[in-house]
């Protein structure tokens, strides 16, 4: 059986996933749109030069786009290095991966909360266990993050923890975002500044 403190505990690890989460997407969403230009331009650029050079034949202006295919062509083929290089492909499935994986534990630990007068206390010290391992893979992952946008994930966590969205730290909505002195969240306090002192979420 679990107490209130436990519970408080699950609360939070389920913020934490979510931020996590969060943050994932974030990541993964850029990394996407930059594979996605690469493959656009994979598919355009030959296209456009076909045009081009099918317009162009026989003219003055033949050997500007003979120039412009050579351009094209080179910038196309540095691009797929650098995408071959960095190993997109595996970055987005890694990021997605663990997506799936924080968002697994988030639901985990909001059920095991609402069912927590029921949950055996080994459950819990499993889930525990499970939160320091996915924490450590989180970080393996994301490397350094900056501060903004931490806070910007740990926002969009509480949209998605609550209705409300209440920082539990300085007790301002994530709905009503202004700019702020809360270290955690990143808003403006709505009880006073001594309640956004604090660390930032999975720290």
């Amino acid at each position: 059986m679990l107490d209130e403190n436990c519970v408080d505990q699950l609360r939070s690890l389920r913020i934490d996933a979510l931020t996590a989460k969060h943050l994932h997407h974030g990541r993964l969403s850029r990394k996407r749109k930059a594979s996605l230009v690469v493959d656009f331009l994979a598919i355009g650029v030959p296209v456009l030069y076909f045009a081009l050079r099918f317009t162009a034949k026989g003219t003055q202006h033949q050997e500007v786009a003979e120039i412009a295919w050579e351009f094209l062509a080179a910038i196309l083929l540095a691009l797929a290095i650098i995408k071959m290089s960095f190993r997109w492909e595996d970055y987005i499935g890694k990021h997605s991966e663990l997506m799936a994986e924080n968002n697994w534990f988030a639901s985990k630990a909001n059920k095991m909360a609402d069912a927590a007068p029921s949950t055996p206390r080994k459950e819990f010290d499993q889930l525990r266990e499970q939160a320091v391992e996915l924490e450590d893979k989180d970080l393996r992952s994301l490397g350094t993050v900056p501060d903004q946008e931490k806070r910007r994930a740990y926002r969009e966590a509480l949209k998605e923890s609550s209705p409300n969205g209440v920082c539990p730290i300085c007790q301002s909505s994530a709905y009503s975002y202004t700019p702020g002195s809360c270290q955690v969240c990143g808003n403006t306090p709505s009880s006073g500044e001594k309640h956004a002192k604090g660390g930032l979420p999975n720290e």
